[in-house]
């Protein structure tokens, strides 16, 4: 019996539906989830906007408006930045550092402070900065300005604190921190030339992406999964494959009614939450976590003093200021690691105890 033409056998019909059925479900929740993570950013970019910069109580707020392409003030920068002859604790000192260098402002020379040495002075003998966290967030200040630290002694502190699960834990024999796994998987994408640093960094997406797959009851809160959003982001993983919509979905879970975000879901706004949020949805949206962006749009450059044939001191980034000259910049190196320099009309007469040829 002849098929009439132009049609399909109901079988074949049948198989092209459940296929398509079957395809369906993880296609529309990966578009959904990616389309609703960009919606949410704007939504937030709108609020900072209607905010306006005196509406602005913390650094990371302004670092985050920076990092997603907006303005800060230099009015604001100074109203938000602490100069105080007391100690300052590392994480006010590494956002305040940040900050600066992302207005495209000088943190080893402002308002009288090298905010650059103040912090790379803060390092021990061990290699940390204090507790754990403090010191990633310390080593990634440090490695974003291209100043020298004992990055060895940190690099040791980190294979110490990583479980066998690859996540990180703050004391020894702990359970993994979230907060802390992402801050530090986002600090082992400088390391790019340390072997160690990438088995660190394979084990704990490893991790994230268990996680990922089966979030706990009740989910991570609202820092935790921004942490861990920015520090994939900065590892290179596609954050709106179907791989991660997990994560996505438990912060936009966050968002209450009026589009700011809540540290758990169901609860009131909080404005830690939002920043957060914001921070997170950023690093979607750019491929970049504000750790590993704000300041490199400000432009990067190596730097490497040699004496002959022999390499004294190099670095593989250093952020370049507004008009700077090779020799401010050289200058400035030199300050943030102290390095003596000696320079006279333009020239440079010694480096250390070198001194320059004719």
């Amino acid at each position: 019996m002849e098929r009439a033409k132009g049609k399909f056998p109901l079988r074949a019909v049948a198989l092209f539906l459940a296929a398509a059925l079957c395809l369906l479900p993880a296609s529309c929740t990966l578009t959904g989830t990616s389309s609703a993570a960009e919606s949410a950013r704007d939504k937030l970019l709108e609020y900072y906007e209607e905010l306006g910069e005196e509406g602005l109580s913390e650094q990371m707020q302004a670092l985050v408006l920076l990092a997603a392409g907006g303005t800060v003030s230099k009015e604001t920068v100074e109203r938000l930045i602490p100069v105080s002859d007391q100690t300052l604790p590392i994480d006010t000192l590494c956002s305040a550092i940040y900050l600066t260098e992302a207005a495209r402002l000088d943190s080893r020379s402002y308002r009288g402070q090298n905010l650059v040495t103040l912090l790379s002075q803060r390092q021990m003998e061990d290699g940390s900065f204090g507790f754990l966290e403090e010191t990633v967030r310390a080593a990634m200040t440090l490695e974003n300005v291209g100043a020298n630290y004992d990055r060895e002694g940190v690099i040791r502190l980190l294979i110490s604190a990583q479980r066998p699960d690859g996540g990180f834990c703050a004391q020894e024999g702990g359970e993994t921190d979230l907060t802390l796994t992402g801050l530090t998987l986002s600090l082992l994408t400088c390391f790019e030339d340390d072997y160690r640093a990438q088995t660190m960094l394979e084990r704990a997406v490893e991790y994230l992406a268990a996680l990922a797959s089966a979030l706990p009851e009740p989910p991570p809160d609202c820092e935790a999964l921004s942490a861990v959003i920015c520090g994939l982001a900065d590892a290179g993983q596609e954050l709106s494959s179907e791989q991660w919509s997990g994560l996505l979905d438990a912060i936009l879970d966050c968002q209450t009614q009026d589009d700011t975000f809540a540290a758990q879901p169901g609860q009131a706004s909080d404005q830690g939450a939002t920043t957060h949020a914001l921070a997170a949805l950023e690093a979607v949206h750019s491929g970049k976590s504000w750790w590993n962006s704000v300041i490199l749009r400000s432009g990067v450059v190596s730097l490497s003093i040699v004496e002959g044939e022999e390499t004294l001191y190099e670095v593989g980034r250093f952020v370049l200021q507004e008009e700077e000259t090779a020799l401010s910049l050289l200058g400035r190196f030199c300050a943030a690691n102290g390095i003596d320099i000696q320079y006279q009309m333009g020239a440079v007469l010694s480096i250390e105890q070198i001194q320059a040829s004719g």
